[in-house]
């Protein structure tokens, strides 16, 4: 069985973070104190397939909207020449509230068959030249 790069995208967002009963963010999935890892006002996750996004639970419905909008026009085709959909959500959120930082970064599928070589080489001290370098300090 295979499953859509957005139903992968959405049971990511489900997972990173605690959501309330509307759906809203409500602080990052951790075993620590919440209170000390709010949920982002906005999450964002593209894939070629749709967009996933989500809202905290304190951001306005007309800020929630605005993101919809946004993020639909933008699309999801050629996501490599839509550069200019941060910023613009930046000022959707700045409408709301501050913006302290903005984490980005890729999710990775893997193929259903991933091809297994038998020529591993178990790598310790005395063949580390091997790694190339950059290890020195473990």
């Amino acid at each position: 069985m295979t499953i859509s790069d957005i139903k992968l995208m959405r049971l990511h967002a489900d997972i990173l973070f605690v959501h309330d009963t509307a759906g809203r963010l409500v602080y990052v999935n951790e075993p620590v104190d919440p209170e000390d890892y709010p949920a982002p006002i906005i999450y964002v996750g593209r894939t070629q397939d749709g967009t996933v996004y989500r809202c905290r639970w304190d951001v306005p419905e007309v800020i929630c909207f605005q993101v919809q909008d946004t993020v639909n026009r933008f699309g999801t085709l050629n996501m490599t020449e839509h550069c200019g959909l941060v910023p613009e959500l930046k000022d959707v959120v700045r409408s709301h509230a501050e913006v302290d930082n903005v984490w980005a970064g890729l999710a990775h599928r893997f193929p259903d068959a991933v091809e297994v070589f038998s020529c591993n080489v178990f790598v310790d001290r005395s063949n580390s030249e091997l790694l190339g370098g950059g290890f020195d300090d473990i």
